[in-house]
């Protein structure tokens, strides 16, 4: 008789009873040449020719399982490999490993695992700007910052400190650092007079305050402070029942008595 392909010989009253394959790509199990091995049984190689060997394994996509509880799977054909199950897909919160399993998903920085009131099919939260990491259940309630230039004060990233608080910039992250003065716009003060400002925070420093613009006959000293104004040329500094601190000398004096 004729031996049906893949048969290179078979049984005297059946074509498809097979007794060889025609080449050794096949796997001769059961009398048949097949090109993978069914459920239950997991590919030999190293015979001539190969063969398919009972797996012993209760799940008929495990190729091998523990040889003592055979329902708990160690590796699976053509499936993922799960808390020792064989499954199509990684269940959810999990991804594929690489390797033939899975593996639990880790949520990437600026985006953090949510732990309260969660979207439906979400684990992560994305952190909000300028957050660089975020608390698990509040996207603003930071925990680093995206950039070394913000501030990190009262779990927000700010780009200046507010009122009562001045810059620290030698540490990392940088931070608002509390003044200990009475004064909100004062950077320092005096240690035995917290109400004695030495430098300010966007003001002018002036007799130991902090002020938008300097008061009458002053002016800033482009250091941050004011300083008397002088009298421009052709005045004079009045001494005696003075409108105003300079008056003017009358020509053709090009400068004159203060009174």
């Amino acid at each position: 008789i004729t031996c049906n392909d893949p048969c290179s010989d078979c049984s005297a009253t059946d074509s498809d009873h097979c007794l060889a394959c025609v080449n050794a790509e096949h796997y001769f199990h059961l009398n048949k040449c097949l090109t993978s091995c069914p459920d239950f049984t997991r590919p030999n190689d190293s015979l001539t020719p190969k063969r398919c060997d009972a797996t012993g394994c209760q799940d008929g996509n495990c190729l091998f399982c523990n040889s003592s509880q055979t329902s708990i799977c160690l590796s699976c054909r053509d499936k993922l490999l799960h808390q020792g199950a064989c499954v199509d897909s990684c269940p959810d919160d999990w991804v594929p490993n690489g390797e033939g399993g899975c593996k639990e998903y880790v949520c990437e920085a600026p985006k953090q695992e949510c732990k309260l009131d969660c979207p439906s099919g979400d684990k992560c939260i994305t952190c909000n700007a300028p957050c660089g990491d975020c608390s698990a259940t509040d996207p603003d309630h930071c925990l680093a910052c995206a950039n070394d230039t913000h501030y990190f004060h009262g779990n927000k990233c700010i780009t200046s400190c507010p009122d009562f608080f001045k810059p620290k910039d030698d540490v990392t992250p940088k931070i608002c650092e509390a003044t200990g003065c009475t004064d909100a716009k004062c950077l320092a003060c005096n240690d035995e007079s917290v109400d004695t400002c030495l430098t300010c925070n966007g003001k002018l420093l002036h007799e130991g305050k902090c002020i938008e613009t300097c008061p009458e006959d002053w002016e800033p000293n482009g250091t941050g402070g004011c300083k008397e104004s002088q009298c421009p040329s052709g005045t004079q500094e009045c001494n005696r029942d003075c409108s105003k601190k300079c008056i003017t000398c009358n020509s053709p004096c090009s400068d004159c008595s203060a009174t």
